[in-house]
């Protein structure tokens, strides 16, 4: 079986075997895990940096800072920067930390996509357990229909579930590399 892009290119017009995409929907759900992993880390590292961001932007930590701007200026380094500038500058990093940190509510997000790919592996699981019985003929072409369309449902209940406001945001690198990686899973096991 040749791989396909996580997002299909083919035209409507091509007529698909069961057997095919049965495996296409394999391939696509391998896909979207490894995506919804690769995300889920991007977003992992944006909310730890934007948290150590709000604690060393912090009030208890601007008074440790303004011991060491002191020093700084006692040695000779930014001698002819104002005293203010470091409160303002940690005023400000602060507040653009917290905007962004709470405008784009990453512990939300967080929690949703880590569920929604939670659940797009349990689904792959699922097709992988059903892939023999497709692949060696035990099922006919509507048993493997059927299959499908049970799939695809759960599918979009789970997305719906977890991103019924919005979409999941597309990353052309990262679906780049979640389609390479899935690639490699279906060489090494298929």
């Amino acid at each position: 079986m040749k791989s396909q892009n996580i997002e299909s290119s083919d035209s409507p017009q091509e007529s698909k075997t069961p057997l095919d995409m049965y495996w296409n929907t394999m391939f696509q759900l391998k896909g979207q895990s490894i995506y919804l992993d690769e995300r889920l880390r991007k977003l992992e590292r944006w909310n730890n940096g934007l948290t150590i961001g709000l604690l060393v932007a912090s009030s208890g930590s601007l008074s440790g800072w303004t011991g060491i701007w002191s020093y700084l200026k006692q040695i000779g380094i930014f001698p002819e920067l104002p005293e203010q500038f470091l409160s303002n500058t940690f005023t400000i990093i602060s507040q653009i930390a917290t905007v962004t940190y709470f405008a784009f509510n990453f512990p939300k997000r967080l929690k949703a996509v880590s569920a929604l790919r939670n659940e797009i592996d349990d689904l792959f699981l699922q097709s992988r357990a059903d892939w023999f019985q497709v692949l060696m003929g035990t099922l006919n072409d509507s048993e493997i229909y059927e299959r499908l369309t049970i799939i695809e449902a759960q599918k979009n209940k789970v997305t719906n579930q977890y991103f019924s406001d919005s979409s999941v945001p597309l990353n052309k690198r990262l679906s780049k590399k979640a389609n390479e990686k899935a690639t490699i899973f279906f060489r090494n096991h298929f």
